[in-house]
């Protein structure tokens, strides 16, 4: 029971601790962002979780709510701007 229980426990807790960052499906590949107006992203991910948004020469970083929720907003962006994110 004890062998049983040492393998549990971490297995269990990695897989507690393993949280994913989540989307809307309206961000996706190949979307298209209006040129010269602020750009909101948002999505969920485990309470409090940190996450970072990169995207051409901006870098943001917000953390998750209690209920798991966040919003992150870019600088406006000129127009024929492409990159991945």
């Amino acid at each position: 029971m004890r062998r049983m229980l040492r393998f549990s426990a971490p297995v269990l807790l990695a897989i507690a601790l393993h949280a994913e960052v989540r989307l809307p499906a309206v961000i996706s590949n190949h979307m298209v962002l209006q040129a010269g107006a602020p750009v909101r992203l948002w999505g969920t991910a485990a309470a409090g979780e940190a996450v970072s948004i990169k995207f051409l020469n901006q870098a943001v970083s917000v953390t998750a709510d209690e209920a798991g929720r966040w919003e992150a907003f870019l600088m406006p962006l000129q127009a024929g701007a492409a990159g991945d994110m």
